[in-house]
C-alpha cells in the first residue's frame, strides 16, 4: 500500500511539474506595454507618426534618430490613423488596441509580441508623407519593465513648425 502512495505521489509531481511548462522569469506573462504620442495639435492622418523600439537590453545601443538605421528593431507605426507594429525582419502587423485622436496617438502591445524583453529603449518621430522628418525627440530614452510601470519624455514645445507634428511627450507605461 505504501508503495502506491509513493508511486501516486511522485506521478502527481511529475505532471503538475510538466503541466505548468517553461515559467516566465519575471511574470511579464499577461503584461502589455501601451505607447503614447502627445502632439501640441489635433493629430494629422497624412503624417506617420513613429516609435522605435529596441529590445536587445543594452541601454548603450538605443534607437538612433535616424529611421534607416531601426532595420533591426520593433517599429510601432500610425499611418492613416491606424497603428502597425514592423517587427525585425518585416513582419507588419495591425494593432486592434489603439486609438489615434485628438492630440494623442496610442497603442497596446503585449510583451510576449516584443520576445519578452527586461528593458526597452524608445525614441519617436513624425514624418510627412515623402518621409521627411518634422519632428523627433533629442534623444532615446529607456524604461526598465520590471522596475518601472510609467516613463515619460517631454519635448520642445513649438520645436517643429507644423503643430500636428510637434511632440510634447512620449509615454510608455507597463500594465497586467
Amino acid at each position: 500500500m505504501l508503495r502506491i502512495l509513493c508511486v501516486l505521489f511522485l506521478c502527481g509531481v511529475l505532471c503538475a511539474g510538466c503541466a505548468r511548462g517553461e515559467q516566465p522569469q519575471w511574470g511579464e506573462t499577461g503584461r502589455a506595454v501601451t505607447f503614447r504620442i502627445t502632439c501640441r495639435g489635433e493629430l494629422d492622418p497624412e503624417l506617420t507618426y513613429r516609435i522605435a523600439i529596441d529590445t536587445d537590453g543594452d541601454a548603450l545601443t538605443g534607437p538612433s534618430s535616424n529611421p534607416s538605421e531601426w532595420n533591426n528593431l520593433y517599429v510601432l507605426e500610425w499611418r492613416n490613423g491606424n497603428a502597425f507594429l514592423l517587427a525585425p525582419g518585416g513582419t507588419r502587423t495591425y494593432l486592434l488596441e489603439s486609438s489615434f485622436s485628438g492630440q494623442n496617438a496610442e497603442a497596446k502591445i503585449g510583451l510576449e509580441t516584443l520576445g519578452s524583453p527586461e528593458q526597452l529603449e524608445v525614441m519617436a518621430l513624425v514624418e510627412d508623407s515623402g518621409g521627411n522628418i518634422l519632428e523627433r525627440l533629442r534623444t532615446f530614452f529607456t524604461i526598465r519593465l520590471k522596475y518601472q510601470q510609467l516613463v515619460s519624455r517631454s519635448d520642445e514645445e513649438g520645436d517643429a513648425s507644423n503643430p500636428s507634428a510637434d511632440i510634447l511627450r512620449v509615454s510608455v507605461e507597463v500594465s497586467f
